[in-house]
């Protein structure tokens, strides 16, 4: 389970000073875990990243969307699907 919560997440990734920072923990701290998921519904490796790298993207651009009426996994989870 991850340390960083996701309310901390946010704050950074919407304050412009900070953004970088807190896209960078998204990444770090749901990657692996969304890249499994990912992989079940992708039999390739290459696909597999390929699919993690434009949910990813969507997500950095879309972030502004994210309600928070669930978790941040649950998000990502559902724009990886």
């Amino acid at each position: 389970m991850n340390t960083i919560s996701d309310e901390y997440i946010l704050q950074l990734i919407k304050r412009p000073a900070t953004q970088q920072r807190g896209f960078h923990l998204l990444v770090t701290t749901y990657q692996e875990r969304l890249y499994g998921h990912i992989r079940r519904l992708v039999t390739e490796h290459a696909d597999a990243n390929d699919v993690l790298q434009n949910c990813l993207i969507k997500v950095f651009r879309n972030i502004d969307k994210f309600q928070q009426q669930s978790k941040l996994y649950t998000w990502l989870y559902r724009i990886a699907t």
